[in-house]
């Protein structure tokens, strides 16, 4: 889907519920007014998800807060910490994995995939969502300790509220 059809599609359907929203409770705006709302939320929309944020898949590396993300992240030792929130991302941590790492996943999908040759011991803590790994999903509410891989050992945390983590090795 182009840029353009879903500029004319968001529009169209601004429009459609503003006219509603004016018919049902008999307000009365100019259409000049209507029109300009509906470019400032568009405008808004589309500088909050950069470009509408439909079908990009970026690849980025180091961690930090990803907000509205899409695609790929690599942690790395200096930065092993990440935040991801209202998004969706596979995480591949580099050699050599940091000793301590913390995932926090907000409304979000996630995968994180551990390399070879590392047995990390991980707390998940969950609510509202579910965090899977090779052991089993542990849905809602809680805390579960598990150790995925074998090798050179190292600690990580995971968070999920209202999103899922899948775990791989």
């Amino acid at each position: 889907m182009t840029r353009t059809r879903i500029f004319w599609s968001i529009y169209c359907i601004l429009v459609g519920i503003a006219l509603l929203v004016k018919i049902f409770f008999r307000l009365e705006f100019s259409g000049w007014t209507m029109a300009i709302a509906i470019l400032l939320l568009e405008s808004g929309v589309f500088l909050l998800t950069g470009s509408f944020g439909l079908n990009r898949f970026r690849r980025e590396e180091g961690g930090g807060t990803r907000a509205f993300f899409n695609g790929s992240i690599r942690l790395d030792a200096q930065s092993p910490d990440l935040t991801l929130v209202l998004g969706n991302a596979t995480v591949d941590f580099s050699h050599p994995m940091a000793a301590q790492s913390r995932i926090q996943c907000l409304f979000s999908d996630m995968t994180v995939r551990i390399p070879q040759g590392y047995s990390v011991r991980t707390l998940c803590s969950t609510a509202f969502g579910s965090i899977s790994t090779p052991k089993g999903v542990q849905p809602g509410f809680g805390q579960v300790v598990c150790v995925v891989g074998d090798g050179l050992q190292v600690q990580m945390e995971i968070r999920c509220l209202f999103g899922q983590v899948n775990l791989l090795d």
